[in-house]
């Protein structure tokens, strides 16, 4: 119900999470940044470190990861967005995390930020990406069978001037994404 309570609100997210369970909602603004961590142990909100600019060293590390030239480029983009967005809050996450992003973070490769023990996030964790913390909700709350759902894009051709000619087109996907729901189709009967 939109209008409850926002207390109300908050404990109908945490009781519909699991124990191993985490949504991370960032809140980034000019001069500062919070971060809201929900599970079953409760709400922790944790100040960032915030630096403006923030969505121009994203899109650097998208462009740099894209030319795949610049290794020590990347590595230092990484390290940096890491320390803001992830290292701070590392020893509140569990092993499924739940991700709201804002306008700014919302492009982040987040499966390749570093903890502070060197290792990529999505090396420990399992990651997912929800627009809002209703919608995860109310997609627990259906009532529709559990019957699992899978969805494949294939995008076989796409034009993109700023890819290497060997990602300009890609011919196998649509036979891929075929043979996959062929598989799907199969177990089902």
């Amino acid at each position: 119900d939109i209008w409850k309570e926002p207390q109300e609100y908050l404990n109908d997210i945490l009781m519909h999470l699991e124990e191993d369970q985490s949504l991370i909602l960032y809140n980034l603004f000019d001069d500062a940044g919070r971060v809201f961590v929900l599970s079953k142990q409760g709400i922790q909100v944790r100040s960032i470190r915030y630096a403006p600019g923030l969505s121009e060293k994203i899109d650097e590390l998208k462009t740099a990861l894209m030319e795949q030239k610049d290794q020590d480029l990347i590595d230092r983009l990484n390290m940096y967005l890491s320390s803001i967005l992830i290292q701070p809050i590392e020893d509140l996450l569990s092993s499924r995390i739940f991700l709201i992003t804002d306008a700014e973070t919302e492009s982040l490769p987040y499966n390749m930020l570093l903890k502070s023990n060197g290792s990529m996030l999505i090396d420990d964790h399992i990651l997912s990406k929800t627009p809002s913390a209703r919608i995860l909700i109310n997609k627990r709350l259906d009532d529709q069978p559990t019957e699992p759902r899978v969805s494949i894009v294939a995008p076989h051709e796409f034009e993109n001037p700023g890819l290497p000619g060997s990602f300009s087109s890609l011919p196998f996907t649509l036979v891929e994404a075929e043979q996959l729901a062929s598989i799907v189709v199969s177990d089902k009967n």
